[in-house]
C-alpha cells in the first residue's frame, strides 16, 4: 500500500512538471497560430478583393506606389525607443488610409525559418506583439525601384515567437511579401548589426528593389538591431513552400512543420522534456502486475 501511494505521489509530481515545462511551448504554439491565421486572413482577404472588386485593387496599389513616390521629409525612428508610435499629424492619417482595405497591409513570410506574420502599419507595441510593423517613413512595400521597406518586430516574447529566428537567416535565403494578392519575392543580400542611433543604415539605395527585416539582438539584451536585408528577384510559385491560405493548415504534416520550425531551439527541448515527463507519469500509475500482465501477452 505504502509503495502505491509513493508510486502514485511520484506520477502526480511528474505529470505536474510535464505541465509546467508544457505551459510556455504551448502558449506560444497558440499565440504563432493565432499570427498565422492573421496572415493568411490577409491572403484571403485580398484574393476575395481582386475577385470582386479589382479596380479597387489596382487604385489602392498606384495609391501605394504614388505614396511611395512622394515619400519625403518623415524622420525615421527608432521601432524600439519610446516616441516610435507617437504620430499625430495630417501625413500619419494619410499613411493609414494606404493598403488599408484589408484587415493588415500584408503577410511577411520567410519559410526557411518558419516565420508568418501579419504586416500591420506602424510598429506600436500592440503591432509588434501581433505581427511584424511597417516602420512609418520608409516605403510601402508593394515592390517599387529606390524604395527600402522595414518591417519589425520583436525578438524574445514570452508568449510568440516572432523574428526570434531571423538570427537563423542566410545569405542567399528567400522570403516573400504578400500584398494585395500580389506576391513579391526577396533574396537575401545583406545581414547588418547596427545600434539603435544608426538608423541612417536604412536608407534606400537608388535603382535598387529592396526590403529590410529588422528585429532586437542579441537575444534578451537587445542593445543592437539586426537588420536583414532582401533584394527583389522574379516570383517563382514552384519555389515557394508556404501555403497562402488557412485551409493549407488542416495538412497535419504542413500543421507539424509550422508548429515546430518557428520554436526556438530551447522551446523544442522543453516539449520533448515535457512529453518525457508525462510519459514518465503516466508508466508509473498503471500497477506493476498491469504491466507485467501486457507485456506477457505481448
Amino acid at each position: 500500500m505504502k509503495a502505491a501511494t509513493m508510486r502514485r505521489f511520484a506520477a502526480a509530481l511528474m505529470l505536474a512538471v510535464a505541465l509546467m515545462l508544457a505551459y510556455p511551448t504551448v502558449g506560444t504554439i497558440w499565440e504563432n497560430q493565432q499570427a498565422r491565421e492573421a496572415a493568411a486572413q490577409q491572403t484571403q482577404q485580398a484574393e476575395t478583393l481582386k475577385q470582386q472588386q479589382p479596380e479597387k485593387v489596382v487604385q489602392a496599389l498606384l495609391d501605394a506606389h504614388a505614396y511611395n513616390q512622394s515619400l519625403t521629409g518623415i524622420a525615421l525612428v527608432d521601432p524600439y525607443s519610446a516616441t516610435s508610435s507617437e504620430h499625430d499629424t495630417a501625413a500619419w492619417d494619410n499613411y493609414l488610409h494606404q493598403l488599408a482595405d484589408t484587415d493588415v497591409m500584408g503577410r511577411i513570410r520567410v519559410p526557411d525559418v518558419g516565420i508568418d506574420l501579419p504586416i500591420h502599419h506602424g510598429t506600436s507595441d500592440e503591432a509588434m506583439r501581433t505581427g511584424a510593423g511597417h516602420l512609418y517613413g520608409t516605403a510601402l512595400p508593394v515592390g517599387d525601384t529606390g524604395a527600402r521597406p522595414v518591417l519589425s518586430t520583436h525578438t524574445g516574447l514570452r508568449s510568440a515567437t516572432l523574428f526570434d529566428r531571423l538570427t537563423d537567416v542566410k545569405i542567399g535565403d528567400t522570403f516573400y511579401v504578400d500584398v494585395y494578392g500580389e506576391t513579391l519575392a526577396y533574396k537575401v543580400t545583406r545581414i547588418d548589426v547596427i545600434t539603435p542611433d544608426q538608423i541612417e543604415a536604412l536608407a534606400p539605395t537608388p535603382g535598387k528593389d529592396l526590403v529590410t527585416l529588422m528585429t532586437c539582438t542579441p537575444y534578451a539584451v537587445n542593445s543592437h538591431r539586426l537588420l536583414v536585408t532582401g533584394e527583389r528577384v522574379p516570383y517563382d510559385p514552384a519555389t515557394d513552400p508556404a501555403p497562402t491560405t488557412l485551409t493549407a493548415t488542416t495538412n497535419p504534416v504542413d500543421f507539424i512543420l509550422n508548429t515546430v520550425t518557428p520554436l526556438p531551439w530551447y522551446m523544442r527541448l522543453m516539449g520533448v522534456a515535457s512529453l518525457g515527463a508525462l510519459i514518465t507519469g503516466i508508466v508509473m500509475v498503471i500497477p506493476k502486475k498491469k504491466r507485467a500482465r501486457s507485456q506477457m501477452n505481448a
